[in-house]
């Protein structure tokens, strides 16, 4: 697997998280409201944040000063 920095992963769980929260927020979190491609999208997504979350904690093991996962997950303010 090629290398990505922490920070590059740091923000692609955040942008994957919001992508997931806003087609959810789309249907009120009724996922099976969605149009199929909508759903095997979000299950793409899905698939791809288990496996950064994953990779994240396995670089929180040997950095521990990073962030705590849930804390990257929580709304920003822009």
């Amino acid at each position: 697997m090629p290398h990505i920095s922490t920070d590059t992963l740091m923000i692609a769980i955040q942008s994957v998280h919001a992508e997931i929260s806003q087609i959810k927020a789309s249907v009120q979190g009724n996922i099976d409201d969605l149009e199929a491609d909508a759903q095997e999208i979000l299950f793409a997504l899905s698939q791809a944040q288990s496996e950064m979350k994953q990779a994240y904690m396995q670089e929180c093991a040997v950095k521990p000063q990073l962030p705590e996962y849930q804390h990257l997950l929580a709304p920003m303010s822009i």
